[in-house]
């Protein structure tokens, strides 16, 4: 089982970096990342060793994070 990090982007240059500099700067391993994108946001999905520190790194950083868990493969 797993849990899965839905991380809300707006779609402006250099969100994607920030959340991935907020995971990494937590000290945070991220395993997995996908992303789609409409016009106006993205939606970035990440799988980290410890998905709570990431939200929460994430939540402090501004994002809109939402953690979906027990997910099978």
């Amino acid at each position: 089982m797993i849990s899965q990090l839905t991380v809300f982007l707006e779609n402006e240059k250099g969100r994607l970096a920030a959340a991935c500099r907020a995971v990494s700067e937590a000290g945070i391993n991220l395993h997995a990342l996908n992303l789609a994108d409409a016009a106006d946001f993205g939606v970035a999905r990440m799988l980290c060793d410890t998905p709570e520190a990431a939200a929460e790194a994430l939540r402090e950083a501004g994002f809109d994070v939402m953690k979906a868990e027990n997910m099978e493969l």
